[in-house]
């Protein structure tokens, strides 16, 4: 008896990532680690002289202006809603705050060299309601970024990047991966564990007017420690723990800026997200191992901004995005809102008249909605929405000479 309800409780620990891993894809702030000047733009970054977006969107851009210290602080709002099929009644998450600030470094060595080292939240977002089945998720990595950038050539700069990544999970929900819910079955569940990734970038500018960026993100693989506290009937049975490891999806993306005016400059980014490696994600204990098969989706984003240079002193951003989902329509649930998502943003930029000190703010606004019909094998179906808003300030000071 007492190993086969152990062998249950560990089954059970099942339910730690399979919601949580994929919030990612459910996350429209178009990017990870978004300076105001890339939030402005709606995360269209890709091929734009770098700032401390740099580090997330294209290393490869620190190079194109002086030594620098930047420090930046995004506030995300977010409240989902969720309405059950059959049911004519919405019912409102709590409404989250998640502060996410970054400080970034950026050093050149000499003409063709420049270091850089950043801090920054590469994903994070969560949903909690009060009294559903599903109650609670979040998310969330942060990267510390070493990076350096080669200038090969007046019009070529190729960059590398180490990254170290902090990854946390939470949620807080009823059993469901037997492919159906069990609601007398009651999961709080955590881990979490340290990992490593890198990034490359290219920075092509053939005219003064024209620029190309390419980046590339790796997967980054955290190793976590896991407990879950369960409770059967509301009468709890302990916690177990164990291992396991989260693959955060990878990244490849491409940019464009013309700038077809003295004052004005348009960029286009396309990204695509690597989900591959969350096919399944296995479980190891002392005595017992379990693989669950997962079935994420790969997904990509589009990102269109402009930039209107009004005198010396002062820029105007502005910017529209999509994100297309990663999570199956089955895997659905009112903790996690993937679906479709759109935003659009505003920033403003100012220097001051020498030119070493820049402030920037931005503000954003993105809807994700997805509606799912009843089905043998959809979890919970109805119609589930999340709004999330975004208010960036950040300050840069620059000490190195002119570019």
């Amino acid at each position: 008896m007492k190993n086969g309800l152990n062998v249950f409780l560990v089954v059970t620990l099942l339910a730690i990532t399979t919601p949580l891993v994929a919030t990612a894809g459910g996350n429209i702030r178009p990017g990870g680690s978004l300076s105001p000047k890339a939030l402005g733009l709606a995360g269209a970054h890709n091929a734009i002289s770098g700032d401390g977006a740099a580090f997330y969107h294209n290393i490869a851009n620190i190079s194109q202006v002086p030594d620098f210290l930047e420090l930046n602080l995004d506030l995300i709002v977010a409240q989902a809603h969720f309405r059950e099929h059959g049911n004519d009644r919405d019912e409102n998450s709590e409404l989250e705050l998640f502060p996410m600030p970054m400080l970034a470094l950026s050093h050149r060595l000499n003409d063709r060299l420049t270091l850089g080292f950043a801090v920054y939240p590469n994903d994070g977002i969560g949903v909690e309601y009060r009294d559903q089945k599903y109650q609670k998720s979040f998310m969330a990595s942060i990267n510390a970024t070493s990076a350096i950038a080669w200038q090969a050539t007046d019009k070529l700069t190729i960059g590398i990047g180490i990254d170290v990544v902090y990854g946390k999970v939470t949620e807080n929900a009823i059993f469901d991966q037997f492919g159906f819910p069990v609601k007398e079955i009651f999961l709080k569940n955590r881990a979490d564990g340290w990992g490593l990734g890198y990034r490359l970038g290219l920075r092509f500018e053939p005219f003064d007017w024209l620029t190309f960026g390419i980046s590339y993100a790796s997967r980054r693989k955290v190793e976590m420690d896991c407990q879950s506290d369960i409770s059967i009937l509301d009468l709890s049975l302990g916690q177990i723990r164990g291992q396991t490891s989260i693959v955060f999806p990878g990244r490849l993306g491409f940019g464009v800026a013309v700038r077809p005016t003295e004052n004005w400059m348009l960029a286009c980014d396309f990204n695509w997200y690597d989900y591959s490696k969350l096919d399944e994600i296995k479980f190891d204990f002392d005595w017992f191992s379990i693989t669950q098969n997962m079935g994420w989706k790969n997904n990509t984003s589009l990102h269109l901004g402009a930039e209107k240079t009004i005198n010396d002193r002062w820029k105007l951003r502005f910017g529209l995005a999509c994100l297309w989902p990663a999570i199956p329509e089955e895997k659905t649930v009112s903790i996690l809102p993937d679906g479709m998502g759109y935003c659009g943003s505003v920033g403003l930029g100012w220097k001051n008249r020498q030119g070493n000190l820049a402030l920037d703010m931005a503000i954003f606004y993105g809807h994700i909605s997805r509606k799912t019909s009843p089905g043998p094998e959809i979890l919970s179906p109805g119609r589930n929405e999340i709004d999330v808003g975004i208010m960036s300030a950040g300050i840069t000071y620059y000490f190195g000479k002119k570019k």
